[in-house]
């Protein structure tokens, strides 16, 4: 991302609490325009530091970020199969309840993909334990025949209780993996939480540290997206650190991208010293994948999304349109394909979040297409990033002086020009 996206996502809702914030300080007589000016600005600082205007910032920045930007148009390649309430009345299934819809639609939607040329496919649903024989059968043969299917693990979060009954502070998470049936002809299963702070989705884990450091969806499907730069690195990895050769070098996708997070986790240095090396110069496609990866194994396990817009914003052909043949001659070559749960008739519909397009578009964004995003970002290197603490404070500064001085006249005509001039 270039400096002003990032300027806007830290900085934009601070700027209306700083302009209050040194007005009511300089309403009071002080002994020098420069010493008021000079503690406001130490005010403001502060106040961009403290974590409920922080929140704060997070939710009003994102909101204004997203809406001075408006709309991006999304990488083709990926795509969203959405379960919902009209592919229910379609295709004869019961309405109220998507979670008991016969597997052999989900197979003969693999089947359809794979036939079709998708590269890869996720699919956001648990396949807990086995039901009808002939469908589960139909199922796992599907998975098996797909060039790559990841599932999904399932995380229960669980608050322990000693021998006296009192309940335990911490969390303990316990990861639950699909059916043996299906996990065994899997490319790979890896779960899918998502962090809400504080009532909207503004990240995404893309490892899970109470997990492993397991990656999730969208980062295991674009591990296998970027296959053969995943090896490559691994190669270079082991000959700058010879002795994690037999470490790092493995085809099982979710091992071989948890050891490597939890290596680069280890030895801080090794990103810079890659990135610093002519190793990664080869071409420039390959070149962009191997910083991607270098950045996600070295980078926060939580990162934040950029959203493309609404819900339906990612190309998205409903279950019943794919299965019926009514996808609008959608092309399937090498794409990247989501399937999971989003309905938009329902508000009470399954695995739902409010988002920053909640208030706009009158209802919620999928976990799917959340996925979607998030695989969508990291596809295209478009993550936002936010400032580094250095860069927040002395930006902060600045502008936390500006803004003292702005509203260093004694008239309010004066002083709000001052302050809208230095926003606008």
């Amino acid at each position: 991302m270039g400096i002003l996206p990032r300027f806007c996502l830290d900085f934009l809702g601070k700027q209306f609490i700083l302009a209050s914030l040194g007005r009511a300080k300089l309403l009071s007589r002080g002994p020098t325009a420069s010493t008021v000016a000079i503690v406001v600005a130490a005010v403001g600082v502060v106040a961009t530091l403290l974590p409920p205007v922080w929140s704060a910032d997070e939710l009003l920045g994102l909101k204004l970020l997203f809406s001075v930007r408006g709309h991006v148009e999304p990488p083709a390649e990926v795509v969203v199969v959405g379960i919902e309430r009209n592919s229910a009345f379609a295709l004869g299934t019961d309405p109220a309840d998507p979670t008991s819809w016969p597997r052999k639609l989900y197979a003969d939607a693999i089947d359809s993909l794979t036939r079709s040329g998708a590269r890869s496919i996720g699919i956001d649903l648990f396949f807990r334990e086995l039901r009808d024989p002939v469908d589960d059968a139909a199922l796992a043969a599907a998975i098996d025949n797909a060039s790559s299917v990841v599932l999904l693990d399932w995380i229960e979060q669980t608050r322990p209780i000693d021998e006296r009954g009192t309940v335990l502070p911490r969390i303990d998470n316990t990861i639950s993996n699909p059916d043996p049936m299906f996990d065994s002809v899997a490319t790979a299963s890896v779960p899918f939480p998502l962090p809400i702070r504080p009532i909207t989705v503004a990240q995404f884990w893309a490892f899970l540290p109470h997990a492993g450091d397991s990656p999730t969806l969208p980062i295991a499907l674009y591990g296998l997206h970027v296959a053969d730069s995943q090896r490559t690195l691994a190669e270079i990895v082991a000959s700058l650190r010879p002795e994690f050769a037999p470490f790092s070098d493995t085809r099982d996708i979710v091992t071989s991208m948890t050891r490597m997070r939890r290596l680069f986790r280890q030895d801080p240095r090794l990103a810079a010293e890659i990135l610093e090396s002519d190793l990664i110069a080869t071409s420039p496609e390959s070149s962009s994948a191997l910083r991607s990866l270098i950045d996600l194994y070295s980078g926060p396990d939580s990162r934040f999304l950029n959203y493309y817009g609404p819900p339906r914003t990612i190309r998205y052909v409903a279950l019943h349109d794919l299965l019926l043949g009514d996808a609008g001659g959608s092309d399937w070559l090498d794409t990247t394909v989501f399937i999971g749960y989003s309905d938009r008739s329902r508000p009470s519909a399954p695995d739902v979040f409010a988002s920053v397009y909640s208030n706009d578009s009158g209802f919620d964004l999928s976990g799917v297409e959340i996925a979607a995003t998030a695989f969508a970002n990291v596809l295209e290197d478009e993550l936002l990033k936010p400032l580094s603490l250095g860069s927040h404070l002395v930006i902060a500064l600045v502008f936390a002086s500006l803004l003292a001085v702005a509203t260093l006249p004694r008239s309010a005509a004066a002083t709000a020009g001052g302050v809208l001039i230095l926003i606008a």
